[in-house]
């Protein structure tokens, strides 16, 4: 009888391992975006977009992070120095057009050989000029990293 019990563990055992590995996912990317205020219209808007995507310890890659907004979106030429950051600290950016190019520093010193989910927030702040579109819709953000193109809905509310 005790070998029984024992058998009908083991399955148990065996059936939790079999479901549990069922739910493991690989790592997630993605782009989120988000305009603070949201209406349709509004000047002086902060965006912020969040990457997400495997990266070694946590360091997203040198080069540039190219973001294109929507046409309709209001751009200014240039932005004043100090109004985006980048994971927190602020960054210099170039504007043309629609686009925005940030440049992410190559890494200094030692990196471990962990390959993990990573995130890199872009923010532009209110006082950098940009506006939301004049229409409520939802629009198409997309950015470009360390060869990673990403995509993600900007939702626009009515004013």
């Amino acid at each position: 009888m005790m070998g029984a019990v024992f058998t009908a563990c083991a399955c148990s055992l065996i059936a939790v391992s079999a479901a549990s590995a069922a739910t493991i996912s690989p790592l997630a990317t993605g782009l989120t975006v988000v305009a603070s205020p949201a209406r349709a219209g509004a000047h002086d808007v902060r965006l912020t977009l969040t990457l997400r995507y495997p990266m070694q310890c946590g360091y997203p890659g040198a080069g540039p992070l190219v973001v294109t907004l929507p046409a309709a979106e209001v751009v200014p030429a240039a932005v004043p120095q100090g109004s985006v950051l980048l994971d927190g600290k602020p960054t210099a950016a170039t504007v043309a057009g629609s686009r925005v190019t940030v440049m992410i520093a190559s890494h200094q010193g030692p990196i471990c050989d962990v390959i993990g989910p990573g995130t890199v927030r872009l923010t532009i702040k209110s006082q950098a000029g940009f506006g939301n579109p004049p229409k409520t819709a939802k629009y198409r953000v997309t950015a470009m990293h360390a060869r990673r193109s990403f995509s993600a809905v900007l939702a626009i509310t009515s004013a």
